[in-house]
């Protein structure tokens, strides 16, 4: 499970993987929603008293008040999102270049093996001549 969290306002932080919807609390439908959250106690008030500018709504069914805009939240779930991408990519092009050299050493160790036999084989062939050569004096 995802645990990055980010900033909403007051030192409060909001884990990323739980946020399911971050919206204006202007409209009826939203207001309705807070009011439901409440009844439920599923309500969590992030603002310190300042007016509501944001509603984070978690799979949790918890609803979240923050202080910041909307927009502010999303930015801020939107730089964690790239620095999470950046990583990913990062990663995979680790594991290819990784995957090319792995396959580039492979071929210089076999070469260098068969470079090794070759000369084994070289100098066996030199010997079995000497000795033939010396068998024939």
């Amino acid at each position: 499970m995802d645990t990055r969290f980010i900033h909403i306002g007051f030192t409060n932080t909001v884990s990323i993987a739980r946020i399911i919807a971050i919206i204006s609390p202007d409209s009826a439908p939203i207001k309705r929603i807070v009011a439901e959250a409440k009844e439920k106690n599923m309500i969590i008030d992030a603002t310190h008293g300042r007016k509501t500018r944001a509603v984070i709504i978690a799979d949790t069914g918890h609803v979240i008040l923050s202080a910041i805009m909307p927009e502010t939240v999303v930015s801020r779930v939107d730089i964690v999102a790239d620095d999470e991408m950046k990583a990913d990519i990062k990663s995979e092009v680790k594991n290819e270049i990784k995957g090319a050299v792995k396959s580039e050493v492979e071929n210089e160790v076999k070469n260098e093996v068969k470079n090794e036999v070759r000369e084994s084989i070289k100098n066996e062939i030199k010997n079995e001549i000497r000795e033939e050569i010396k068998g024939s004096r």
